[in-house]
């Protein structure tokens, strides 16, 4: 396991990351004997935070010993990870458990994943299940990942009334990636996008079953379809973890209103997620659909500033260009403020792009016809040389 961050991860449609940042304090000068300082003082600030209830320092002070510990010694992660399932199952804080059964996930996650392909080889019983992680096989990290994901989301409603914000000291809402956007407006768009910790919680959830699951389910065509439609399907004969992603994903689209930043951004994440992976009906192609879906998605959104984030996942080579290049003007002249309107700007200009593309096979034989194809985007008129 890399050692030195501990990542909970929301990827959201406008590239902006949350995560916990594990180094700010670390000294640029060698210390050898920092990581035991950092445990013993992690210990005293855990003893503090309960003593106050103060969910986030909790938080803190377990990452801080976790990484200390297994700083010292990377047989050390077993105990240290008992450490903090033995305060998540204590507390009677229900937020704090389930951030704690959350983190718990996430290492587990990053244990698995640093050495997959040796814990998926394995060849062992499910059960009974050794108590050394070292020893398990990857269906077994698999089912402990989830587990730990079920009892984090037992919390869904108390999770849902706590802003992000409340858990900033853990969560770097500042942490943006893809933007040129001030550190203030990464804070404030992360915050409208995933406003509660139930965001949080649910979106880590998707992304580490996502990541470690071993997804061979093909989803069916219907799961492709309208957001009102989508969340009243029963998604019960799925794979557990394809099932537990799916019903996610509804639950997120029936908690947040309709044309609210978090909505789209979830029903974006639903359509990508199911149309890499359904089986494709023979009377429309994939892609046809999810466009045809996207294009419904912005009519009953186009009043939201948020619209913006429909635009962008259209592809530049949707077969309507000039509803798109006039959809995207109309964004821009009536959303100044949104947060991505320079993305939109250069999409706007991909698609007036003029262009000529010929594809021709590489070896033709002599006096035998050829077929050469081409595509042309905003073009009147023009010649092509061969």
């Amino acid at each position: 396991m890399r050692i030195g961050k501990i990542f909970i991860l929301l990827f959201t449609f406008i590239s902006v990351s949350i995560h916990i940042d594990m180094n700010a304090n670390t000294p640029k000068t060698p210390d050898f004997a920092y990581p035991k300082t950092v445990s013993t003082e992690s210990l005293r600030q855990l003893s503090a935070a309960l003593k106050t209830d103060d969910g986030p320092k909790v938080v803190r002070a377990l990452m801080d010993y976790y990484l200390a510990r297994t700083a010292i010694d990377s047989g050390n992660a077993g105990n240290a990870l008992a450490k903090i399932d033995s305060i998540a199952t204590a507390s009677s804080d229900d937020i704090l458990k389930s951030m704690l059964f959350t983190l718990e996930a996430d290492i587990y996650s990053a244990l698995y994943m640093n050495q997959r392909w040796k814990y998926d080889s394995r060849e062992t019983p499910t059960t009974p299940l050794p108590d050394d992680f070292n020893e398990w096989n990857g269906l077994q990290f698999r089912s402990r990942i989830s587990a730990l994901l079920d009892k984090a989301l037992n919390f869904t409603p108390a999770l849902k009334t706590v802003p992000i914000g409340k858990y900033s000291s853990v969560i770097d809402l500042s942490a943006g990636g893809g933007n040129s956007v001030s550190s203030i407006t990464v804070v404030r768009t992360t915050e409208i996008y995933y406003p509660t910790l139930y965001d949080f919680v649910a979106n880590r959830a998707i992304s580490l079953l996502s990541s470690n699951g071993i997804i061979n389910s093909v989803l069916s065509w219907g799961l492709l379809t309208r957001h009102d439609l989508y969340t009243a399907l029963p998604f019960s004969k799925y794979d557990p973890n394809v099932g537990r992603i799916l019903e996610l994903y509804a639950s997120l689209l029936k908690f947040h209103a309709p044309g609210s930043a978090p909505f789209i951004n979830t029903d974006l994440q639903r359509l990508t997620f199911i149309s890499e992976r359904v089986y494709q009906d023979n009377s429309m192609s994939v892609s046809d659909r999810k466009s045809r879906l996207l294009r419904e998605l912005y009519d009953e959104n186009s009043s939201s500033e948020y619209s913006g984030d429909i635009l962008l996942a259209f592809p530049d080579s949707y077969n309507d260009p000039r509803w798109l290049y006039a959809s995207i003007g109309h964004n821009i002249k009536t959303y100044p403020a949104y947060p991505l309107k320079n993305n939109l700007i250069n999409k706007r200009t991909r698609i007036a792009e003029q262009e000529i593309y010929v594809t021709a096979p590489s070896v033709v034989a002599p006096e035998t016809e050829t077929e050469l194809k081409l595509r042309i985007s905003n073009v009147v008129s023009g010649k092509v040389y061969i």
